[in-house]
């Protein structure tokens, strides 16, 4: 089988791959095309269908190792697209980190604003006495869950 053939082959078949020739190659191909010596459709025809299939594989192949993170790649907290974000591990993570962070300053804002009008010696004395209060608070918590067994 020629050379020609083997194009004309790829070229019926739509196996023919742009990526394989240079851009001289591909000239003569065109040419060839245009002359009448191999028949199909023009080389920037043959290119852009290439590309275009090529696209699809690639967006198929990443929708199928992660179908959540596919669908979501566009959405962003910042643009009020919050639902969109959280259901993605880093939106979890961060949504968990804000709230773990600003959880403590919510829940002793009467203390923290009651300590800061007090001397130095007194507020540290302020933060202890809170900081048992939450431990002891956690403790009540963590003694409330009863775990049955099957």
């Amino acid at each position: 089988m020629s050379i020609k053939d083997k194009i004309q082959e790829q070229i019926n078949s739509k196996s023919f791959n742009p990526r394989d020739y240079s851009p001289d190659q591909l000239s003569v191909i065109d040419s060839m095309l245009q002359q009448g010596v191999l028949q199909g459709p023009r080389m920037k025809d043959i290119v852009t269908e290439f590309e275009g299939t090529a696209q699809q594989i690639s967006k198929e192949k990443e929708f199928a190792k992660d179908p959540l993170g596919y669908a979501l790649q566009d959405k962003s907290i910042f643009q009020g697209e919050l639902t969109g974000l959280i259901p993605t591990r880093p939106g979890a993570e961060l949504t968990g980190d804000l709230i773990g962070s600003l959880t403590p300053y919510i829940r002793n804002n009467k203390a923290l604003v009651q300590s800061l009008s007090m001397p130095k010696a007194a507020q540290s004395k302020q933060f202890a006495k809170a900081a048992i209060g939450l431990g002891t608070g956690s403790a009540s918590i963590r003694g409330s869950f009863h775990y049955q067994t099957v």
